[in-house]
């Protein structure tokens, strides 16, 4: 279990000489092995969330920054969250981007596309809205993905008006290396 792992984490960097630096990485890696391997998918954010906890305390204990999670952790726990398929996972998720502004964590473009995503499947056009006004506010410019995201979650809430002009957006609108995407769409 995710459980399991984290404990066996724990019992392994207790025996480890205080030299030794677990790093963003491993742990990243530690979470995509929870979040591609746990049977139960429910179970999989809050062991991420547990493993994150875990790995804050011992930066603080180890007196190492480097191992304070990173926009890439906080984006791993996003998604296991957006595939749990709880209820709470909208609440946490709002609950994480605020942590992220709380504990100065810039949300990547990536972070918008994973929040865009859960919320566009589920029609959330509120929801997207704000997403889109928070990205403005960060200064994080829309890609091929957030567009087809907010045509998807317009077009899931019966927005076609809204849909529509999205996607007018995303065949007009130069987006940054997405031109191989943009030649494909107008071929289709």
């Amino acid at each position: 279990t995710p459980q399991e792992m984290i404990q066996k984490l724990k019992t392994m960097a207790a025996q480890l000489p205080q030299a030794f630096k677990f790093n963003r990485v491993s742990i990243s890696i530690v979470m995509t092995v929870i979040i591609k391997t746990t049977a139960d998918p429910r179970q999989a954010p809050l062991a991420c969330e547990a493993l994150l906890e875990w790995m804050r305390i011992e930066a603080e204990k180890r007196n190492t920054p480097d191992l304070k999670p990173d926009y890439a952790q906080v984006n791993q726990l996003l998604q296991a969250w957006a595939k749990s398929g709880l209820v709470e996972a909208d609440d946490r998720m709002d609950a994480i981007l605020a942590m992220m502004h709380e504990n100065r964590i810039v949300p990547s473009i990536r972070t918008f596309n994973i929040l865009l995503r859960h919320h566009a499947g589920k029609g959330h056009i509120n929801k997207l809205d704000t997403l889109v006004a928070a990205m403005e506010k960060e200064g994080v410019a829309l890609d091929m993905i957030s567009y087809a995201q907010l045509v998807h979650g317009f077009a899931v809430a019966r927005e076609m008006d809204e849909a529509e002009k999205w996607l007018q957006r995303m065949v007009t609108k130069a987006v940054p290396g997405d031109h191989q995407d943009r030649r494909l769409l107008s071929e289709s």
